[in-house]
C-alpha cells in the first residue's frame, strides 16, 4: 500500500571489506560443523568473497544413509534451520570471546536479525529416487530510513539456503548475505520527473514508491549496500524498462549507451541520476569510468582489452564482451554492468546512426 512521500533521509550500509574478514573466514568452517545434532560425516568448505560461502555435508547430502526422519512439514524444516544458525552463531561468539575479537572484524555466520524466510520445498535426490531434504531459502530485509515506523525494505540479491535432512540435520548452506559494518544517514534522492517536486508530502504530491537494496554477485566489485526506488514503468511489458532508481547519493547505477555507424560502434557510460534520468558520465574528478572489451575470439582465449576512458570503441563488425565499471569519486561507490554487444557490417549506402541502451 502506497503512502504520501514521506522519505527525506536514507541508510547506507558500508560492506566489509574482504580483508577485513580474513580471520573470520579462516573460521568460518568451523562455526558451521558445530550445530548438532551429530557431526559431519565429509564436511566441504569454500569461501566466497565479500564474508559469503558455502558449506556442504557430503557424506549425507543426497546419499542413501539413514539418520532419522525427514521433518514433517515446511514449518518443521524452517525452525530446524534457524535453530542452526542460532547455534552457528553462538560458536562464533564464543570464540569471540575467548580471543577477545572485534565484532565488526568477526561478524556472525548469518544475520539472524535480518533474515526472513521466503520459500521452502522438499528435495529429491537424483542418486537414490526419494525425498533426500528440505530446501529453505530466507532473504535479508533492512531498514532504509532512520524513522522507526519506515518498516524494512529487502535486499534483492542477499538470500541464505539452507538444507534440512534427515533427523533435522542441516546437511548444505549457500550465503550471498554480505556482512556491513557501518550505517551511515544520507539525503534522499527526489524520485519524481518532476523537477518541482519536494519531500514531505502535501496536496498534489506523488505516492511514494517502495526503497529497496540491491546486492550484487560475491564477485562484484561493491563497497555498498545504497537504496532504489522501485517504480514500475509505465509500459510493464517491456523486458529493458527501468524499474530501479538512485535512491541516494551512494547508489550507483550504470548503463552504456551504444552509436553504431558504418559497421562500427562506440560505447559510452550513462548513470541513472536524481528525477529519473540518464546522464553520460565522464571520466575526470567525479567519476571513474574503466572499460574490459573482448571480440568473440579474444573472450573465448581469455583476452580483453582494459582501458580508463569516457567511453569506448568497437572497431569493427562482430560480437563484443562489454563490461564497465563506474566508481563515484566523492563517496568510494563502485558497481558494474555487462552486455553482449553485436555491431554490423557496414552497408553500402548511407544511413543515420543508430543509438540504442544496454543496462
Amino acid at each position: 500500500m502506497s503512502t504520501p512521500d514521506k522519505t527525506s533521509r536514507v541508510l547506507v550500509y558500508r560492506l566489509s571489506e574482504p580483508k577485513e574478514l580474513e580471520e573470520r573466514d579462516a573460521a568460518l568452517a568451523q562455526y558451521l560443523s558445530a550445530p548438532g545434532p551429530g557431526a559431519p560425516l565429509e564436511p566441504w568448505f569454500e569461501s566466497l568473497p565479500g564474508g559469503c560461502f558455502r558449506w556442504e555435508d557430503f557424506g549425507r547430502l543426497g546419499r542413501d544413509r539413514p539418520g532419522g526422519a525427514l521433518p514433517g512439514g515446511a514449518a518443521e524444516a524452517r525452525r530446524a534451520a534457524a535453530a542452526y544458525m542460532k547455534a552457528a552463531n553462538e560458536a562464533a561468539n564464543r570464540s569471540r570471546a575467548a580471543r577477545g575479537l572485534d565484532r565488526n572484524r568477526h561478524p556472525d555466520p548469518f544475520p539472524i536479525e535480518s533474515l526472513q524466510p521466503t520459500s521452502v520445498r522438499r528435495v529429491r535426490s537424483r542418486q537414490t529416487g526419494r525425498d533426500d531434504h528440505w530446501l529453505t531459502i530466507w532473504t535479508t530485509a533492512l531498514p532504509a530510513t532512520p524513522r522507526t515506523e519506515g518498516g524494512r525494505s529487502l535486499v534483492l540479491g542477499s538470500t541464505v539456503e539452507l538444507r534440512v535432512g534427515e533427523g533435522r540435520r542441516v546437511i548444505g548452506v549457500v550465503s550471498r548475505a554480505r556482512p556491513w559494518s557501518a550505517v551511515a544517514i544520507r539525503p534522499a534522492l527526489r524520485h519524481s520527473e518532476d523537477g518541482d517536486h519536494a519531500h514531505g508530502g502535501g496536496a498534489g504530491s506523488e505516492m511514494e514508491p517502495a526503497l529497496v537494496y540491491l546486492l550484487d554477485n560475491p564477485f562484484e566489485p561493491q563497497r555498498f549496500l545504497a537504496p532504489c526506488w522501485l517504480i514500475e514503468p509505465e509500459d510493464q511489458e517491456s523486458h529493458h524498462a527501468r524499474r530501479l532508481w538512485p535512491a541516494s547519493d551512494h547508489t550507483v547505477l550504470p548503463e552504456m549507451a551504444v552509436e553504431e555507424r558504418d559497421g562500427e560502434a562506440t560505447v559510452t557510460a550513462l548513470v541513472l541520476t536524481e528525477g529519473r534520468r540518464a546522464a553520460r558520465t565522464e571520466h575526470g574528478e567525479e567519476w571513474r569510468v574503466r572499460w574490459s572489451v573482448a571480440n568473440l575470439g579474444e573472450f573465448l582465449a581469455g583476452e580483453r582489452r582494459v582501458s580508463a576512458s569516457s567511453s569506448t570503441s568497437l572497431p569493427g563488425p562482430g560480437i563484443y564482451q562489454v563490461e564497465l565499471e563506474l566508481e563515484h569519486a566523492p563517496t568510494g561507490a563502485v558497481r558494474s554492468t555487462h552486455s553482449r554487444i553485436a555491431v554490423a557490417p557496414r552497408q553500402s549506402e548511407k544511413r543515420d546512426p543508430h543509438t540504442f541502451i544496454q543496462s
